[in-house]
């Protein structure tokens, strides 16, 4: 049987509008490389491969 942990305490497991996930801060890193129109045909492609799935 695999166990799981929860978070404990108030708020556990969210997070506030103020204070973005880490990852989002990533995110803006990563993408702040690529120029507008790069980031325009990244979106692009982004959404193909994402559509080629169907629906969730």
């Amino acid at each position: 049987m695999r166990r799981t942990r929860r978070p404990r305490g108030p708020g556990a497991g969210q997070w506030h509008a103020e204070r973005p996930p880490d990852h989002v801060a990533t995110e803006h890193r990563i993408l702040a490389a690529l120029e507008d129109d790069e980031r325009e045909d990244l979106a692009e492609m982004l959404r193909k491969l994402l559509e080629s799935l169907g629906p969730a």
